[in-house]
């Protein structure tokens, strides 16, 4: 009886265990493989090749956290000098082109053209005290007077970034500030100057305000960040201070301290772009 009950356990139970000395057959292999296994190589279930995967996964990580955290390579002084003379023309340059456009912001009114060539009389003020009053004829040139605001635009707000954030935080802001931003920022800039222009307007009053208003919208749709926004907030007003001193306060109207605020706010904007991307 015991041995019928092994016979008939034989294909159940221990007997369903395949012995180790039987070869399995292409049909038994071919039901106990994926149905996607012939899409792949034969080696897809090595584990040595998973692991080796593994590891050069890991060597690569290691190497590109190395390399990260690498120490910048310190400039040498010929090249920081060769940097700061670059920087300084790009500056120069583009208050020169700065001022030349500024020429046509005007409304016909009481911003007129004569009047919106005056912001230089903030550099002639700061020539007459360095030079007491005896300034070069070269140096009286409007040209020089431009690249000389140029320059100044472009470092005041790189300079305040240093003196209200921590050096990590004034170089972190050079991500917001990229080649492509600044000549968007420049292209709006044009636009403008071609609606001031060409739009016609009640008053200078009018025209002033809708400029102070399109300025936020440029500083929130190509900067947004509020250190910008302060920093040519308190430089625009302290240079508009300035240029009020300048005119005779008995016939300086809102107008035309808005147009300064505008005209300054804008140019602080742009030449801070502009700086930290030179600079950081």
């Amino acid at each position: 009886m015991s041995a019928k009950n092994d016979r008939n356990n034989g294909g159940r139970g221990k007997g369903s265990v395949l012995d180790p000395g039987i070869i399995p057959s292409d049909s038994m292999a071919n039901l106990t493989k994926p149905t996607l296994y012939s899409l792949y190589d034969e080696d897809i279930a090595d584990p040595s090749e998973s692991s080796s995967i593994y590891k050069t996964l890991s060597a690569n990580a290691r190497v590109a956290t190395s390399s990260a955290a690498a120490p910048a390579v310190h400039r040498s002084v010929a090249e920081k000098v060769f940097s700061l003379i670059k920087n300084l023309v790009i500056l120069s340059v583009s208050g020169i082109l700065y001022l030349e456009v500024s020429k046509n912001l005007h409304d016909n009114h009481q911003l007129h053209a004569s009047f919106t060539s005056k912001p230089v009389v903030v550099i002639t003020r700061i020539q007459d005290w360095l030079f007491q009053g005896a300034v070069p004829l070269p140096l009286q040139q409007d040209w020089v007077k431009y690249a000389i605001e140029g320059v100044l635009f472009g470092s005041v707000v790189p300079v305040l970034d240093l003196v209200f954030l921590q050096k990590d935080k004034a170089q972190a802001r050079n991500g917001d500030s990229t080649l492509f931003g600044i000549l968007r920022i420049a292209n709006a800039m044009l636009g403008v100057t071609y609606g001031i222009r060409k739009l016609q307007w009640s008053s200078s009053l009018q025209a002033a305000g809708v400029w102070g208003l399109l300025n936020i919208v440029l500083w929130l749709f190509f900067d947004g960040t509020p250190s910008l926004l302060f920093e040519s907030l308190i430089a625009s007003v302290g240079v508009t201070l300035g240029c009020v001193y300048e005119f005779d306060r008995s016939s300086f109207d809102v107008a035309q301290f808005l147009y300064f605020e505008d005209f300054y706010f804008l140019g602080f904007i742009i030449f801070g772009k502009l700086g930290r991307f030179l600079f950081f």
